[in-house]
């Protein structure tokens, strides 16, 4: 009984260790996440200043990315015509034959990276939070297939109010424009603001640390909890176990005295005849 108890103290503390390891990452990720984007809010303008050099630097950078990927999707696609030619030297008909991409590098012109930094505190001061950062970009994803969706059941009022709690924060306001009362937004699936999808990346840490991490520690700490309530009972049984042989003890005592007792009654009986 007692290794049992030791056995989940140490399944304890494993899960222990491995929920704060796990958990030290993320959170770290997502605090480093919003230190950059802090910084390159700071920071926005001297870039700005600099486009031409910063362009030069992402250029070569895309160009690199670029080719490496475009090289290895062509020896996957000569791998496979020839797998597909081996194929059919036994007899098969496979008709497949992909398309090697075609390398075109990006280009990033200093103006329009000059324009991107020097507008981005404005842009971006909206996007501080996880639910901004999601909401947004579940939008600016779905907003075009969910919408349409949500405003056709319009005329049924209880499947109107079920779709729009269910799915309403991956679309905009999707009330038909024939039943549309003016409250400053446009309504009819129309998109009232663009996702800058640039705020949205920097933004990521807020998702890591506001919607991850806790969603994160809820899963790691269930086997860690599962692991206490282990360790519960195999100390609630072990308790169990010695109250238990304290308790036979004392019985078989209490029997072995009144044994003794019965045996003495009877002398003293024997003795009273005799006389």
């Amino acid at each position: 009984m007692a290794k049992a108890v030791l056995a989940a103290i140490k399944q304890v503390v494993n899960s222990a260790m491995v929920t704060l390891v796990v958990l030290a990452v993320v959170a770290g990720l997502g605090l480093g996440a919003v230190a950059l984007r802090e910084l390159v809010i700071v920071n926005s303008h001297g870039i700005a200043r600099h486009a031409h050099t910063y362009a030069l630097i992402f250029d070569g950078v895309f160009d690199i990315l670029e080719f490496l990927i475009y090289e290895v999707v062509t020896e996957i696609v000569a791998a496979i015509d020839i797998i597909v030619g081996a194929i059919n030297l036994f007899g098969a008909h496979v008709h497949f034959h992909p398309t090697a991409p075609t390398y075109k590098p990006v280009k990033i012109s200093t103006a329009e990276l000059e324009m991107l930094f020097n507008d981005l505190p404005a842009r971006c001061e909206q996007y501080d939070n996880a639910l901004v950062v999601t909401r947004k970009s579940a939008r600016g994803w779905f907003n075009s297939r969910v919408c349409p969706t949500i405003r056709a059941t319009w005329p049924v009022p209880w499947l109107w109010d079920l779709s729009n709690a269910a799915l309403g924060w991956m679309s905009y306001d999707a009330t038909p424009s024939s039943a549309w009362v003016a409250d400053g937004s446009p309504g009819n699936c129309e998109v009232p603001d663009q996702t800058d999808w640039f705020c949205a990346g920097l933004g990521v840490g807020f998702v890591l640390l506001e919607i991850i991490t806790p969603l994160i520690l809820l899963y790691l700490l269930f086997p860690l909890v599962l692991a206490v309530v282990k360790v519960i009972r195999a100390g609630v049984g072990f308790a169990g176990g010695v109250l238990g042989v304290t308790d036979a003890d004392e019985s078989k005592n209490a029997k072995n005295t009144k044994g003794f007792t019965d045996d003495q009654d009877i002398q003293e009986t024997a003795l009273t005849l005799m006389q």
